[in-house]
């Protein structure tokens, strides 16, 4: 409920205190707001899939969409906020991403899980879909982690070289820039890996941000294995103040529902450890299946987050249930599971009331 939407007579306080009583596990992350107007707050999505992104474009998907929702929220005056865009993610059309030109491809390297690799001489280009004031870059470190330029509107390339030490924390951010729509190129001098990108906008110092860290095909394990120390290493250097968690449904058929919800627990207590000095936010999300086994996990994940004490939102009743309601080809999913752009709208609205957002505006889209 808004300001502009509660009820005559009520005063504001009394509408957050009904919101904490409600609600009363959203109560650390109301409590980290207080900080959006002394410095940047940083948040961590944690999912496969429909997280990332898959068979969505960029500003339509559940991940940037609700980034966008908590910065019309909650950022200060005169912040607009900016958009996490995966190097990796070119978009339905190829169009509204990083759309790539010459050899490309994917590497399961564990910062932000699945990365682009660009040959020598590949370009990443992309046009912003709202204005922008800069870019930053996340990408990984080492030997094989080659040079690469970037250019912004057509003009002189800047240079960007990777540590020769082996690390998953390196970061490229370009100066603040004029407000308006820019076109940024990353070039590969030679063969290098591209991560996370962040497109700026009047939020270098302030603001919410959303960072995307989906890994298509990851079921909790991968986030709690050996393999995630450097996934957490790069997780641990953004210092992150709040986490999403959207994880479970590739689990079907690798884990059992109990041994999910223990391999939840170690992600929580390891987002937890990030910063003992706080209690770090983590709003805990389940989607939409088909599948005739998804209600036991789907069950899961909610007790899992009532045990805890954390807050839980799931879309799975705004879908269908199961294959004989849903076809393969519908309206708002592409295989029963994976949404597209209509269902991504569906499924961040969804998740944007149950954490009773005081604005669901998104992006503009084209008809």
């Amino acid at each position: 409920m808004s300001e502009f939407t509660r009820p005559i007579g009520v005063p504001k306080d009394q509408i957050l205190a009904s919101r904490l009583t409600l609600n009363p596990g959203m109560r650390p992350f109301y409590r980290m707001l207080g900080q959006r107007t002394k410095r940047k707050l940083i948040g961590v999505g944690l999912g496969a899939s429909t997280w990332e992104g898959s068979v969505a474009d960029p500003n339509r998907q559940i991940s940037c969409q609700l980034e966008k929702m908590l910065q019309n929220s909650y950022n200060p005056a005169g912040v607009t906020g900016g958009y996490s865009l995966k190097c990796r993610n070119a978009g339905v059309a190829g169009a509204l991403g990083w759309v790539k030109s010459g050899s490309s491809g994917e590497i399961l390297d564990q910062d932000t899980k699945k990365l682009s690799t660009l040959a020598a001489g590949t370009t990443a280009t992309h046009t912003t879909f709202q204005p922008s004031t800069g870019l930053d870059i996340f990408f990984p470190s080492g030997p094989t982690v080659g040079a690469f330029t970037v250019t912004i509107d057509g003009g002189a390339p800047i240079t960007v070289t990777p540590s020769s030490t082996e690390g998953y924390t390196e970061k490229w951010s370009s100066g603040v820039l004029t407000r308006q729509v820019h076109t940024y190129v990353i070039t590969a001098t030679s063969a290098t890996v591209i991560g996370l990108t962040y497109i700026r906008d009047q939020d270098e110092n302030y603001g919410l941000r959303l960072y995307n860290f989906g890994r298509a095909g990851g079921a909790t394990t991968q986030f709690v294995d050996s393999t995630a120390d450097s996934t957490w290493a790069r997780i641990t250097s953004m210092q992150p103040d709040f986490f999403t968690l959207m994880l479970g449904h590739n689990n079907l058929g690798a884990t059992t529902v109990a041994q999910m919800q223990t391999d939840l627990g170690i992600i929580a207590d390891r987002a937890a450890a990030i910063d003992t000095t706080k209690k770090v936010p983590i709003l805990v999300m389940a989607q939409h299946s088909t599948d005739s086994r998804w209600p036991a996990f789907h069950a899961g994940i909610k007790a899992f987050a009532q045990t805890r004490g954390l807050p839980f939102a799931s879309f799975y009743d705004f879908f269908a249930k199961d294959t004989t309601a849903a076809t393969t080809s519908g309206d708002y999913y592409t295989d029963n599971l994976h949404l597209i752009n209509e269902g991504h709208d569906i499924a961040a609205l969804a998740v944007a009331d149950q954490w009773q957002l005081p604005s669901r505006k998104t992006f503009a889209v084209t008809p």
